[in-house]
């Protein structure tokens, strides 16, 4: 009878001791998830502010490609690189003295 007890008491530590191992192991695995979410959060808050900033690059660059379907900026751009002048027209080159 004494044999019993002592072997329900060994079993029932044993069996404490498993739980608290598994509810050890749980809570460090909870841990974890926890902080790779805090991760994963602040990861998105900045790729979500590099594509507003990428957005934004967007606009200019489709603003600059409208201006340069502009005759006026193709006439400053033939001018100013190329040196080209409407038939018309006499250049007149005006050469800075030393």
């Amino acid at each position: 009878m004494k044999r019993k007890k002592e072997s329900k008491k060994k079993a029932m530590i044993f069996i404490i001791f498993v739980l608290m191992l598994l509810v050890g192991v749980g809570i460090v695995q909870i841990s974890r998830a926890y902080t790779d979410n805090k991760e994963r959060e602040a990861e998105v808050v900045v790729l979500t502010e590099m594509i507003k900033e990428e957005k934004l690059k967007q606009l200019e660059l489709l603003k600059i490609k409208e201006e340069m379907k502009t005759r006026a900026f193709i006439e400053k751009t033939a001018r100013s690189k190329f040196g080209l002048i409407y038939p018309d027209e006499t250049l007149i080159d005006i050469a800075e003295k030393e």
